[in-house]
């Protein structure tokens, strides 16, 4: 992916990872924040050359959950589970593609299963900034919900999501009023 197309990508211009205390994890390889990059490279992304999390037996998962890692370790043990037992909110970035989750955000809620054997959640924030083509958002906003909050028991302060529809690349910064929402949203995250 070439850097001028990855400044344009919708989910990207809402992204602000120098927000303290925040675990971002996004479906995008990019630049940006290591983690976010560190993430995807080890999610399903087969030209990696890294093992995929294809799921595993219970049993492999509470043996591995309890040490507090993964069966396919890599990145999501060495660079994710620490950011995440660090962090006071995770910021989930989700561009909308097919009224889902992006597979690699699926792999790391579940890969997230082992972390949660070993750690409850409950003083850690959800956010999610989801970027839809045209509809569809609440459903992801609904899935991270199901996923983080009831299953793996993030916390969810009231608002926590902020869903926008942008048709075209880099049609999310010329919204009308977008720069007050992030700003808005931005001061939420900060607050709670």
């Amino acid at each position: 992916m070439n850097k001028k197309r990855i400044k344009q990508m919708n989910t990207l211009l809402l992204r602000r990872p120098e927000q303290a205390g925040c675990a971002f994890l996004g479906a995008s390889v990019d630049g940006g924040d290591r983690l976010h990059a560190q993430f995807s490279r080890a999610g399903t992304d087969r030209r990696c050359g890294r093992a995929n999390c294809n799921g595993c037996s219970c049993t492999a998962c509470l043996h591995f959950g309890e040490q507090g890692s993964c069966f396919y370790g890599g990145p999501m043990v060495e660079e994710v589970y620490p950011a995440v037992r660090r962090c006071d909110a995770l910021v989930m970035l989700c561009a909308n593609y097919n009224d889902a989750l992006s597979a690699n955000l699926t792999a790391c809620v579940n890969r997230l299963t082992a972390l949660f054997r070993q750690q409850r959640f409950y003083d850690k924030r959800l956010f999610g900034l989801i970027v839809s083509g045209y509809s569809g958002g609440d459903l992801l906003a609904r899935q991270l919900i199901s996923a983080l909050n009831m299953n793996k028991s993030f916390f969810l302060p009231p608002h926590f999501c902020l869903l926008e529809t942008a048709n075209e690349r880099g049609s999310l910064i010329r919204l009308p009023g977008i720069a007050r929402l992030a700003h808005e949203f931005a001061a939420q995250l900060s607050r709670s």
